[in-house]
């Protein structure tokens, strides 16, 4: 088990990293509200987009992505879905000229591993947790 104060420090780290990443990208792709939920209670404040629309296909989705943004963080699951939806979507999104940043997406990556997660929703989980253990 991961102790308190290392996950206090991976969430103060992943604060910061998302605070700089306001400044770098235009939006943040996320699978669903859950995703915003979490990143917005990180303290995130720029743009985020989720995937998961109602009766819109992913090409149609990451079109109309391309037509507002020219920079995009792809904050989909670590997990082998999350991945597949990576893969796609940087593929479409690079093929209409958008920048898709890789980098910042591995170092978020290293830090939700350091946390022993691999959902974006689940940073909520490990907040908690360390607010109880406060």
């Amino acid at each position: 088990m991961r102790s308190t104060t290392h996950r206090k420090q991976a969430i103060e780290g992943m604060k910061e990293l998302l605070s700089e990443i306001s400044g770098l990208v235009d939006v943040i792709l996320v699978e669903g509200p859950r995703d915003v939920e979490s990143l917005t209670r990180l303290g995130y404040t720029g743009k985020i987009v989720t995937c998961a629309a109602t009766n819109v296909n992913d090409y149609d989705l990451m079109t109309e992505v391309s037509g507002k943004y020219r920079s995009v963080l792809i904050l989909t699951d670590f997990d082998q879905e999350g991945l597949m939806f990576n893969r796609r979507f940087t593929e479409i999104l690079e093929h209409e000229g958008v920048k898709v940043e890789k980098g910042l997406r591995r170092m978020v990556g290293r830090i939700t591993a350091a946390l022993g997660i691999y959902a974006i929703e689940s940073l909520d989980n490990i907040m908690d947790a360390v607010d109880r253990d406060v």
